[in-house]
């Protein structure tokens, strides 16, 4: 029901299936769909790709690649993205609509002297510019950031067992539009931890968040 043409759709590894790829594209839009484990074949036989290719440097592989450096506050995160496009030793190119590339996306992150490295692996029917791909991973990975984190660990959402009648939705809705009342407030410069918490306390400034 929705109108795809011109446009990418990255979703997360629930919705990496053939179907979904092919609606999508049938549409005239591309996906970026992750490769994870629930997917295993998948994942495997791309994560193994990439790590032959750096063994042996990516000698003979042909790649497209980009890296990019954020800064904030103490915090120092470099991630490289490769993309392949020669397709020809995939197996499972049949069973992705108009797949163009396997993509990879390593994160170095450099927090207070410690670092921590994640590597992700994506199929997509790209064919354009890596800048663009870069562009939509990162900006999912926004979403994932400042939406889901927050509600899991703030909200504690994954350990949510309400599951009579329609409460899981429900309570998803609350949990979200509480969030964003939070996120509007500007009279105090706490965390969104911090604000909740403030908000359970305070009545003044429970009214102040509500109706803004």
């Amino acid at each position: 029901m929705l109108e795809l043409k011109g446009c990418w759709v990255p979703i997360d590894a629930m919705g990496t299936q053939c179907e979904i790829a092919r609606r999508i594209t049938a549409q005239c839009g591309d996906y970026i769909l992750p490769a994870k484990e629930n997917q295993p074949n998948l994942h495997d036989q791309i994560r193994d790709f990439f790590a032959t290719a750096d063994e042996m440097k990516f000698q003979d592989v042909e790649f497209i690649t980009v890296k990019t450096v954020e800064k904030d506050h103490g915090r120092v995160e470099t991630r490289t993205y490769h993309l392949v496009r020669d397709l020809e030793w995939f197996d499972q190119k049949e069973r992705w609509a108009n797949i163009a590339a396997i993509g990879r996306v390593v994160a170095e992150r450099r927090v207070n002297g410690k670092t921590s490295v994640e590597s992700r692996y994506f199929i997509t029917s790209w064919k354009g510019d890596i800048h663009r791909f870069a562009d939509a991973v990162r900006r999912h990975w926004g979403i994932e950031n400042s939406l889901h984190w927050i509600l899991d660990v703030v909200f504690d959402e994954d350990h949510c067992r309400k599951r009579i009648l329609n409460f899981t939705g429900d309570f998803a809705i609350v949990r979200k539009f509480a969030l964003a009342l939070l996120k509007r407030d500007t009279t105090s410069k706490g965390s969104i931890r911090g604000k909740r918490y403030r908000a359970t306390l305070d009545a003044d400034y429970l009214e102040k968040v509500i109706l803004g």
